[in-house]
């Protein structure tokens, strides 16, 4: 058996910290190309020790170097993901997939954190791309509107309503919005088997999600 510092019985390949003058087994010391038997020459817990020290004084000039090189930065990065553009597209889809809630429900409190701020961001660029935001509505009525396979009336709604108790399909609250079950931005049809009546809350919270996330993250709240 082996103790902290590496010895009794068979202790194996042991190394001594220059920072702490321990002596420890290999196992206690990062990998390093150039150290001694290809290890680092201070121990784990000495290197975290001394990353802790210098962890305000690291970020600090990291972040004053990138705004030095800023430019020279983001060319090497554009370039890096353009050549490595596919693989990192499908390990960035498996993570998402992998976290997808985890991630949704960051973005939320964020979102919650800053409304203001991305309000004031939503505007400006609004101002600033006008034709782009023309497309973007032009397609949203096209789906709407243009591709319905059928005319919806208010004799329609109204029934559609009664069947929902005239409240919130998804928490029995006041009857605010119409929410597209199947959203039109993932392929949802304007028709009435799509629609549900909703509160403005549910409707909001649940913004452009499909029917199986919405109805798991729904469960949770509840």
């Amino acid at each position: 058996m082996q103790d902290r510092e590496g010895h009794g019985e068979n202790p194996g390949p042991v190394k001594t910290c220059t920072a702490c003058d321990r002596t420890f087994p290999l196992g206690r010391f990062y990998r390093a190309a150039k150290g001694k038997h290809g290890r680092t020459a201070r121990c784990v817990g000495c290197v975290k020790e001394y990353r802790d020290s210098r962890s305000a004084d690291h970020s600090a000039y990291m972040a004053s170097y990138r705004e030095k090189n800023r430019d020279r930065m983001n060319a090497q990065e554009r370039a890096w993901y353009e050549k490595n553009k596919p693989h990192h597209s499908s390990q960035h889809r498996a993570w998402y997939l992998a976290n997808r809630e985890n991630v949704i429900e960051h973005q939320r409190a964020y979102y919650l954190a800053n409304r203001m701020r991305y309000r004031a961001w939503r505007e400006a660029w609004a101002l600033a791309n006008k034709n782009a935001l023309k497309v973007i509505r032009s397609r949203r009525v096209n789906n709407k509107y243009v591709q319905a396979l059928h005319r919806i009336t208010e004799e329609m709604l109204l029934g559609r309503l009664a069947v929902f108790g005239y409240a919130c399909a998804y928490c029995g609250g006041p009857h605010e919005h119409w929410d597209h079950v199947k959203p039109l931005s993932k392929g949802g049809s304007h028709m009435i088997g799509n629609l549900r009546p909703s509160c403005q809350a549910c409707n909001l919270r649940k913004g452009s999600k499909l029917p199986g996330h919405w109805f798991r993250l729904l469960k949770r709240l509840v």
